[in-house]
């Protein structure tokens, strides 16, 4: 099976940001988490920002959103460094 460039998966978890159908994104997760796989040590799984964005939003479906400033933070850093792999402006 071809993998996903990290590009692409970036993308795509900015334009899941807005779903709320959890099973569907718990497989997208686990689509998005063995592709990166091909780019990404097993190590630095868990810091890498695609990773990070899939986790958020997961979190958000089952405990709910924090708005908490350390929360938010996390949030702006992780889809501020998707968008810089996306290549968007």
């Amino acid at each position: 099976m071809i993998k996903r460039p990290v590009a692409e998966l970036a993308r795509e978890v900015i334009l899941i940001q807005d779903a709320c159908n959890f099973s569907g994104l718990s497989l997208g997760f686990i689509a998005a988490r063995d592709d990166l796989l091909a780019s990404v040590p097993t190590h630095e799984l868990a810091a890498h920002p695609v990773m990070q964005m899939w986790v958020l939003k997961l979190h958000q479906l089952t405990i709910g959103e924090c708005l908490c400033s350390k929360e938010m933070e996390r949030y702006g850093e992780a889809y501020a460094k998707c968008r810089a792999l996306t290549g968007l402006p």
